[in-house]
């Protein structure tokens, strides 16, 4: 038996990638990964905010509750706090409350979560007095410049029978 070459085959060394191909795949994947890890701090951010936003409205919830269970010259059942009796002829503000995440409340801005501030009224007689409560977070900032904010409305009954 005599060897004989085969006319136009490929080469052996025709069947990899090129040193090209390969290094512009790895610039292709590294170029992905890049714009990956630089949308990672976004989710980040915004899933936290997520988060404050629900435990704020969750707290605004619990505050409702609290608030119209009360008549007016009370205070609240839950979270001990004073309401107003009519009249009240200008909106009047409440000290700042301060509450951890999970609704528990604080004296101090700087172990809470949220600051709280109620605007009551106005109110003239034995009518419902409007209450609006104002979420802000971080507790520790001023309300001008807190990362988020959470406003609701409700009302409190009157001083007259419900």
């Amino acid at each position: 038996m005599s060897f004989r070459p085969r006319p136009n085959l490929p080469c052996d060394f025709s069947r990899g990638f090129s040193l090209v191909e390969v290094v512009l795949a790895l610039g292709i994947a590294a170029f992905a990964l890049i714009a990956i890890f630089g949308l990672l701090p976004v989710g980040l951010t915004s899933n936290r905010d997520s988060i404050d936003q629900s435990a704020a409205s969750q707290l605004a919830v619990l505050l409702d509750e609290d608030l119209r269970s009360t008549k007016s010259g009370a205070l609240t059942p839950v979270f001990q706090i004073p309401v107003p009796t009519p009249p009240i002829p200008t909106q009047t503000a409440s000290t700042p409350l301060y509450f951890r995440e999970g609704a528990e409340k604080t004296a101090s801005p700087t172990e809470s979560a949220f600051r709280v501030v109620l605007l009551f009224g106005p109110a003239s007689g034995h009518e419902a007095i409007p209450v609006t409560i104002s979420i802000t977070w971080p507790a520790s900032v001023p309300a001008e410049t807190a990362r988020g904010r959470f406003e609701s409305v409700t009302m409190v009954p009157g001083g007259g029978d419900r």
